[in-house]
């Protein structure tokens, strides 16, 4: 099992991502105070990247496990719009300016890497570290347990725990039915994931009611630290996911979660999609946008289709496809009888406030014209004799 952090704040905890406003990077020596109320966004945003370091002389002492961890970045940047720099030793901490939401600025003093991790077999200013959050340093907990954990997102970029020299703790956990066991790929995916703005998919309230691979209702995990069900405020991004690597090993139901190999699944991406998008807030849409004369025209959000709980993730949608208006995610036109080119546009407002646009086209075709182009994509795309 592994345990994560939850200190300071009362008892609510996030279901699969919790995200608030955004904040300035922590650059340079001016660092950012948000109210806690704000907190759960994870490390965003971050055009420059999430800087990674490792903790003490881990690069030296654990060359190999570092490599391992830093090839797991590596297959986040392959699903998510973000990047990590420096995978090199953890920095010193460093003396700044905190300046809180109200403007007041105070001296603080704190490490300037997002993710800083230690690993077992290290030392740290020449104490052998463990998996323990430290006790002796400004706003850590030592909560006691040894095991693998990261802050969890509504922390993980509060200043206050920034002192803590490390704030995810990845072990060396492996499957021991191979020869030499191999480390589980999904273990450091799911410790990265709540810096990055995921949480236990079994806080999901629909969780227990869900049949596993097995054909048995999920219900181990329900004895784990924090598995407070649906506390009532959290941002529910996808439906419940028995494949998403923010779950834990739950052998009642057959679920690898964090000790499995297949990294993040479709959710999960589609989790951090949402939490990351591309820099230019580009709406995205699936559907036909060239129909026959006569036809509806069926669109829908992309988010809608990748299994999104749109009415979650968005505030607002407003359609507009020639003069054709619609505030719902999922866009049904009466039919277009005239056929020609009409002006179309899809505009969202995601929960972070994010407003995403598309102007496109919509072709309405008579029907000979029609025939004839589906004939010429057909013979494009079809196998040649």
């Amino acid at each position: 099992m592994h345990s994560h952090l939850v200190a300071r704040w009362p008892l609510r905890l996030l279901l699969l991502v919790l995200v608030g406003l955004p904040v300035p990077s922590f650059a340079g020596t001016v660092y950012a105070l948000v109210k806690e109320s704000a907190y759960g966004f994870g490390l965003q945003p971050r055009p420059d990247g999430v800087s990674v370091c490792f903790v003490g002389d881990a690069l030296t002492a654990r060359p190999d496990r570092v490599a391992e961890v830093t090839a797991a970045f590596a297959r986040i940047e392959g699903a998510v719009n973000l990047r990590f720099t420096g995978f090199t030793a953890c920095a010193p901490k460093k003396k700044g300016i905190c300046v809180d939401t109200e403007g007041q600025a105070s001296q603080c003093e704190m490490y300037p890497e997002d993710i800083r991790i230690v690993l077992d077999g290290t030392t740290f200013d020449g104490i052998t570290t463990n998996r323990q959050i430290p006790s002796s340093y400004s706003d850590c907990l030592d909560l006691g347990a040894y095991s693998s954990w990261a802050h969890f997102p509504h922390i993980v970029d509060h200043p206050g725990y920034r002192a803590c020299p490390w704030n995810a703790a990845i072990g060396d956990d492996s499957d021991p039915s191979t020869t030499p066991p191999t480390r589980y790929l999904d273990h450091p995916l799911h410790e990265i994931g709540h810096a990055l703005g995921l949480a236990h998919e079994f806080l999901h309230e629909e969780y227990f009611k869900v049949e596993g691979p097995n054909g048995s209702i999920c219900s181990s995990s329900s004895g784990t630290p924090y598995g407070v069900v649906n506390p009532g405020w959290i941002v529910e991004l996808t439906h419940v996911d028995l494949k998403s690597v923010m779950l834990y090993h739950d052998t009642s139901c057959d679920v690898a979660g964090n000790y499995g190999f297949n990294g993040y699944s479709m959710q999960d991406r589609l989790a951090l999609h949402i939490l990351y998008p591309e820099p230019v807030l580009t709406a995205e849409l699936f559907g036909r946008t060239v129909v026959r004369a006569g036809e509806m025209v069926p669109l829908r959000m992309v988010w809608n289709n990748r299994g999104a709980r749109i009415g979650t993730v968005t505030k607002w949608i407003k359609w507009n496809v020639g003069g054709r208006t619609s505030t719902q995610d999922v866009f049904v036109s009466d039919e277009f009888k005239t056929p020609g080119t009409y002006p179309a546009s899809l505009e969202y407002e995601d929960f972070l406030g994010r407003v995403f646009s598309l102007d496109f086209t919509v072709e309405v075709l008579a029907s000979s014209t029609f025939d004839n182009r589906m004939a010429a994509v057909a013979a494009a795309t079809g196998v040649m004799p």
